[in-house]
């Protein structure tokens, strides 16, 4: 092996090499933790989305037992009884189409890939290589 300045060329290399293993090690905990706050983040959101979809659907089915059975009563005065049953219950279920529509809106603009780590990890390469 040639000496550089008296040493050999291996050891500086080793320690390059031990101090290139650390880094990279330590830039994959960070990117692991930093996907892991970001999809805590988006499932924060998710599940603030869910609560009140689901939330959404409970009041919409008390409301359809409550109301649908008063409107077609009321209806029932000045029609047959059946159309007047079905005339509500089509509202009713134009309303959960509604709101079943509302919640699933919500839940499309979640997202719950972690984009900035995805693209961190896109530049590690180039990185490790030196690249900008």
């Amino acid at each position: 092996m040639s000496e550089i300045s008296g040493r050999t060329s291996s050891a500086p290399l080793a320690d390059i090499l031990a101090g290139l293993g650390d880094d990279t090690a330590r830039l994959l905990r960070q990117e692991f933790a930093l996907a892991k706050a970001e999809v805590r983040e988006d499932l924060k959101t998710a599940r603030t989305g869910l609560i009140e979809l689901g939330i959404a659907m409970v009041a919409a089915n008390i409301a359809l037992i409550i109301l649908s059975i008063a409107a077609a009563q009321w209806l029932a005065h000045s029609m047959d009884p059946g159309w007047a049953y079905l005339i509500v219950g089509a509202v009713w279920l134009i309303l959960a189409a509604g709101l079943g529509m509302a919640g699933s809106r919500m839940l499309q603009r979640t997202e719950v890939v972690p984009e900035r780590t995805t693209e961190t990890i896109k530049q590690l390469p180039g990185t490790l290589k030196g690249q900008q």
